[in-house]
């Protein structure tokens, strides 16, 4: 009697996992979208499987620097100027700062990125802004070709 209760449990449980496989299940939505708005979210994205031209542009009124975080070095981003970089691999940073020194009692502003992509020419243009509220410094191209600023 013990032996023919397992066999209906064990068929019954065969049962049940072929019906749960069959029919699909619909799910509610769910009231919390899955996008959370924060520093990691990519702003943009451009086609990762070429090269990527980068074109960085100062709209600030104070003269910047910028670094590509690799072998190029600082260069100089003068007021009102534009600089065009050609980026062959990714991922790459892109650090953009202002040179003159901080004092707990200086008052210069933050920096804001506004990014627009030409997805078309794989073409990306960053332009500085200056922002009070923002201490943003660095734009990053992954190597999935998402950018992102933080």
């Amino acid at each position: 009697m013990l032996g023919q209760a397992w066999k209906k449990l064990l068929w019954l449980t065969i049962v049940s996992l072929c019906i749960s496989i069959a029919v699909p299940i619909c799910a509610q939505n769910s009231p919390v979208s899955a996008y959370q708005p924060n520093y990691w979210q990519p702003v943009s994205r451009v086609n990762p499987g070429g090269p990527v031209n980068v074109m960085l542009v100062n709209r600030t009124k104070s003269p910047l620097k910028y670094n590509f975080l690799d072998d190029r070095g600082e260069k100089d981003l003068p007021v009102g100027d534009s600089v065009q970089e050609k980026i062959s691999f990714l991922p790459i940073d892109i650090a953009i700062y202002d040179p003159a020194p901080q004092t707990p009692t200086s008052k210069t502003s933050g920096l804001k990125y506004k990014t627009t992509v030409d997805k078309q020419n794989n073409d990306v243009t960053v332009q500085v802004l200056s922002r009070e509220d923002s201490r943003m410094s660095v734009v990053r191209i992954a190597k999935t070709g998402s950018i992102y600023i933080f």
